[in-house]
């Protein structure tokens, strides 16, 4: 069924599509069960600044949780999809950061990620219904799925340690000048043991340590690059508001009770209380790494792919 994949697992399937000539790479996971009449439940799932589209199978154990998940009858089928979140894959194989960084504030992958689910939506009978579709992702992945939950016609949004806000993007003497004054070990935002490495080299990119309560909400999410009437693009947290009630219905917020960032999890959850917007925000024990993110990720399922209505 699937052009260009490759089977990793025998029951519940993870498919990676990898050699389109026109998509970045994309991760599948497609259950074992067949699709009900209606088709499968979709769950478009975004990694890290960092990440891969293989991060979350890799590190969050995605086909693990969906397989028990639906074998036990919690939640009925349902499809994951994990894209590769930027748009250059040449600089992607030699980690840089501060292209990726590009790619986010441009929203470049925001542009392209319509033809992604058309693609994806071709292959696989999945259902149209808002209700059944969910859209989430990781740190800047969170960002990603705020802007696009619209467009991917869901309901249900998941912004787990969300890192919303951005800052200028450096010259090019400012990173010459920061590349000298730091180690040039490379840091895997993926361990834990070098979260303090990847704070220092983030602040850099997205200063957000000086973030209060008080910090004007038009920042976060803000792509500036973009044309303010894009209708493919939400260009800040302000706009959360004006999505149409039939598309977006409920905001499910979690971040580390240590994370650096996590006051952009309380503005955003003030903010979504202040305009009576559905929303729940869960602070889980940990920092800004996979000690939050595997825990939270079936904790989210479970919630939003149960027998809740929004």
């Amino acid at each position: 069924m699937l052009l260009h994949s490759k089977t990793l697992f025998a029951q519940g399937q993870i498919h990676e599509i990898t050699n389109h000539p026109t998509l970045p790479a994309i991760s599948i996971y497609i259950p074992a069960d067949e699709p009900p009449q209606e088709g499968y439940n979709v769950l478009y799932l975004f990694h890290g600044i960092r990440g891969t589209h293989t991060a979350w199978n890799d590190k969050g154990h995605v086909c693990n949780v969906m397989d028990s998940l639906i074998g036990e009858g919690i939640i009925p089928p349902t499809v994951v999809v994990m894209p590769y979140c930027f748009v250059r894959t040449k600089e992607h194989q030699i980690n840089r950061i501060f292209t990726r960084y590009d790619d986010l504030v441009k929203g470049r992958f925001e542009e392209r990620f319509p033809e992604i689910m058309t693609y994806v939506e071709s292959l696989l009978p999945i259902t149209q219904d808002p209700q059944h579709r969910a859209i989430a992702g990781l740190s800047s992945g969170a960002r990603q799925a705020l802007n696009l939950a619209p467009i991917a016609h869901c309901a249900i949004v998941g912004l787990f340690s969300p890192v919303l806000a951005k800052k200028d993007y450096p010259s090019s003497e400012q990173r010459a000048k920061n590349k000298e004054q730091r180690p040039s070990t490379a840091v895997d935002d993926d361990d834990p043991n070098t979260q303090s490495r990847m704070v220092s080299d983030l602040s850099e990119l997205s200063d957000l340590s000086d973030l209060s309560e008080s910090s004007d909400l038009s920042e976060l999410s803000d792509l500036s690059d973009l044309s303010p009437n894009d209708p493919t693009i939400v260009t800040s947290t302000e706009s959360v508001v004006h999505c149409p009630s039939s598309i977006v219905r409920y905001y499910w917020i979690a971040t580390g009770d240590k994370d650096p960032w996590r006051a952009e999890s309380r503005k955003l959850a003030k903010h979504l209380t202040k305009h009576n917007i559905p929303h729940d925000l869960n602070y889980i024990e940990g920092k800004h790494n996979w000690e939050v993110w595997r825990p939270v990720l079936p904790t989210f399922i479970q919630e939003v792919f149960g027998n809740k209505q929004y």
